[in-house]
């Protein structure tokens, strides 16, 4: 394996010419978790919503299991929400046989309880149903926006993984180059490797297929008449010159990106019971990280290679650019962000 990676990936709408400044403020990027379920009220875990603003996840969940004196690894969440960004996310804590926590002297910068509540289950990874985002692009320059978020919202985006999955110039890539080498990798950063391994192979042959001209054409058909009612609704309206703010209204609850039965998914690598061409192409390709993970025995997996965003809405405010939009579990908005415009990340 060479010691540098290319994170470069192809565009389904080709290169976007605009140019923006993204998250050059905290609130520039706002991201509310969705569970997709209510808590039951009873059980031994604690759910707990927190809202945190310019804070890391882990980081929140272990000021949680400090203040609650528990052990960090009884903190679980569904989900990594971005640090330079105001989010909002659950977190459950297991407290077997101990009263209701008083949340009130849970004192953290940057970090405010919202709500509490019992459950019988903890929360695991990727268990939420998706996540709603509130974007501003800052000093937009340039041209073809309208038409390439149209484009978006009617055909939707490659399901990439984002360039945050694969840390700092690849670095979650190079400790796996070492782990499966027989370094010593923290313990902490054996999971982040592994899952940026697995998520750059599948970037890998979703670009490639990209730019051998698949699904070019094919999503725009079936998501155009595969839109929910109120989306369809929503069309008729803008068609009769109805604002596009009334969108927001009238789907803003309701779950995040359709995925129709017939858009293709891609593979994450690992063990499958038979013979797979695309798993067995990707060994062809990468035989280190493939040999590496089958040692470990982590199972192959699917994942939708397209994602259209739910109730995608835009609006400008003089030269910012302002999006609202919802995402399946797993899916991110950068992958969404950079069809429409080069931005810089500061």
């Amino acid at each position: 394996m060479s010691q540098s990676y290319d994170l470069q990936l192809a565009y389904a709408l080709g290169k976007p010419q605009a140019q923006a400044g993204f998250k050059q403020q905290t609130s520039d990027f706002i991201v509310r978790e969705r569970l997709g379920f209510e808590p039951s009220g009873e059980g031994e875990h604690v759910y707990v919503q927190v809202r945190k603003t310019a804070a890391n996840t882990a980081w929140v969940g272990e000021n949680i299991a400090r203040y609650l004196d528990i052990k960090e690894f009884d903190v679980t969440y569904a989900g990594r929400k971005d640090r330079h960004a105001v989010t909002t996310q659950w977190f459950s804590c297991r407290l077997p046989g101990k009263q209701e926590p008083d949340w009130a002297g849970f004192d953290v910068a940057g970090v405010e309880i919202l709500g509490h509540s019992r459950h019988q289950k903890k929360l695991r990874r990727g268990e939420h149903a998706g996540n709603e985002f509130e974007i501003r692009l800052r000093q937009v320059q340039g041209h073809d926006l309208e038409a390439r978020l149209e484009k978006i919202r009617l055909q939707g985006f490659p399901n990439y993984f984002g360039e945050q999955r694969f840390g700092r110039q690849g670095s979650n890539l190079l400790a796996a180059d070492a782990l499966f080498s027989g370094q010593v990798v923290r313990r902490e950063q054996r999971d982040l490797c592994l899952s940026a391994v697995r998520s750059y192979m599948f970037n890998q042959d979703l670009a490639a297929q990209i730019l051998a001209g698949a699904y070019a054409d094919q999503c725009v058909a079936e998501f155009q008449w595969q839109l929910p009612a109120d989306d369809r609704a929503a069309e008729a309206g803008r068609k009769r010159g109805r604002s596009r703010d009334r969108e927001n209204t009238q789907t803003r609850g309701r779950d995040a990106a359709v995925t129709p039965e017939s858009i293709p998914r891609g593979w994450l690598y690992g063990l499958s019971r038979q013979e797979n061409p695309a798993l067995q192409s990707l060994e062809q390709r990468f035989p280190d990280w493939c040999q590496g993970l089958a040692r470990l025995a982590l199972k192959a997996q699917q994942r939708d290679l397209w994602v259209r965003p739910a109730a995608l809405t835009w609006r400008f405010e003089e030269s910012d650019l302002l999006l609202s939009f919802g995402l399946p579990a797993g899916s991110f908005a950068t992958s969404l962000l950079r069809e429409i415009v080069d931005y810089g990340e500061r």
